[in-house]
C-alpha cells in the first residue's frame, strides 16, 4: 500500500513539476503563456517526449481531435479513398509526407494522420515515388486518327496470330553518354567521381526484335543511326533466322521502316509490316524490355568508371540482353495489347 501511494506521489510530482516549467502554473488555461518546449521538458525530468505533451495536454483538456466529444483514432473508408484517390496525388505532386499530412486535416478538419502512418498506407497499397513520364502528346492533325490508327494496328496482330505467323515486334534504341547513373550511394560530405573523357565517349545504335514465346530473338549493334540499307540487312538476317515461316514484323512508322528502297523487299521476304499507332511506344512491348535493358546496363557502366575499370560497350549490351526472359517478354506483350 505504501509502495502505490509513493507511486502516486512521485507522479504528481512530476505532473506538477512538468506544468510548472511549461506555463509557471499548475493549474494552466488555453490563455497560459508557455515557456519551455515539450523536448526540453522531457531531458530535464527524465521523462519522454510523448509523457510530457500528454500531461500538458491534459491538463489543457485539449486533446487533438475530437467529434462529438470523443477521441477519433480511426480513419473511415472515405478518407482512406481521398488520401489513395489518383487525383489527390495529382494534385499533391510535389509535396512532402509533412505538407500532406497537413493538406488532409485541412481537408477534414476533425482527422487527423501522422507522417509515418501516411507513408505506411502509401506502401501497403502499392504507391511509391516513381519516375515522371515525359509524354510527347500528339499533333492535333493525328489525334483524329489515332483511335483508327490503335484499331488497325490490334485487328492486323489478331489476324496474323490467327493465321499462325511469327509476330515479331521490333524498335530501335540508342546508348549515349547519357545512359548513364547520376545518382549513387556515397559517404557524407563525398562524392563518387568518375573520368569525363571516359562518360563523353562511345555511340551505339541497336536493332533489336523481340517476339513472345522466346523473348529477345535477334540484335544488331553499330555505331552509326540505322539507315535503309542497315536495316535491310537486319531483315534478312532476320528471315534467314526463321526460315520459310511467315512473320508479321510489328514496328514503329519510323521513316526507315517505310523507306521506298523497302518496300519491294518485305513480300520478297515474306514479311507483312504492321505498323504501330502514331505517337504510341508504349504500345509496342520491346519499349518496356529497352527500359530494362538500359538500366541494367547503366548500373554497368557506372560500376565500371567509378572503379576505373576497362568497359566494352558492345558486349555490356549484348549481356543486357542477355538478362531478359522470355516469360518477361511475353508480359510485355501482353500489357502492350492490353493497351492497344
Amino acid at each position: 500500500m505504501k509502495y502505490k501511494e509513493m507511486l502516486w506521489s512521485k507522479r504528481d510530482e512530476l505532473r506538477t513539476a512538468a506544468l510548472l516549467l511549461r506555463y509557471r502554473t499548475s493549474e494552466p488555461t488555453s490563455e497560459s503563456r508557455k515557456f519551455l518546449s515539450y523536448r526540453r521538458i522531457a531531458a530535464i525530468l527524465n521523462l519522454t517526449h510523448a509523457e510530457v505533451e500528454h500531461i500538458c495536454r491534459k491538463a489543457l483538456n485539449t486533446p487533438t481531435a475530437l467529434s462529438d466529444g470523443k477521441r477519433v483514432r480511426k480513419l473511415d473508408q472515405e478518407h482512406l479513398d481521398f488520401l489513395l484517390n489518383q487525383r489527390t496525388l495529382e494534385q499533391w505532386s510535389g509535396l512532402t509526407l509533412q505538407e500532406r499530412t497537413v493538406r488532409f486535416h485541412r481537408v477534414y478538419t476533425d482527422k487527423r494522420i501522422a507522417v509515418t502512418s501516411l507513408r505506411r498506407l502509401y506502401l501497403k497499397n502499392g504507391i511509391k515515388r516513381k519516375k515522371i513520364r515525359q509524354e510527347k502528346p500528339p499533333p492535333n492533325e493525328v489525334r483524329p486518327h489515332y483511335k483508327e490508327d490503335c484499331v488497325t494496328a490490334l485487328r492486323e496482330l489478331t489476324e496474323a496470330k490467327a493465321a499462325g505467323q511469327l509476330l515479331i515486334y521490333l524498335d530501335e534504341i540508342n546508348f549515349t553518354k547519357r545512359s548513364l547513373l547520376t545518382r549513387e550511394w556515397s559517404s557524407k560530405n563525398t562524392n563518387l567521381t568518375v573520368d569525363q573523357e571516359n562518360v563523353y565517349t562511345g555511340y551505339r545504335s541497336v536493332i533489336a526484335a523481340i517476339t513472345e514465346e522466346r523473348g529477345v530473338n535477334l540484335i544488331r549493334i553499330q555505331e552509326q543511326a540505322v539507315n535503309a540499307e542497315d536495316f535491310l540487312v537486319y531483315l534478312k538476317a532476320l528471315r534467314a533466322k526463321y526460315g520459310k515461316r511467315p512473320i508479321t514484323l510489328f514496328m514503329d512508322r519510323l521513316n526507315v521502316h517505310k523507306a521506298n528502297s523497302l518496300k519491294p523487299w518485305y513480300p520478297n521476304l515474306d514479311i507483312t509490316p504492321c505498323f504501330n499507332a502514331r505517337y504510341s511506344p508504349e504500345t509496342n512491348p520491346i519499349e518496356a524490355v529497352f527500359s530494362k535493358v538500359k538500366a541494367i546496363f547503366s548500373r554497368k557502366r557506372v560500376n565500371c568508371l567509378v572503379n576505373r575499370m576497362a568497359f566494352d560497350m558492345d558486349n555490356e549490351i549484348r549481356a543486357a540482353f542477355r538478362t531478359i526472359t522470355p516469360e518477361h517478354c511475353a508480359a510485355c506483350v501482353r500489357k502492350s495489347l492490353h493497351l492497344l
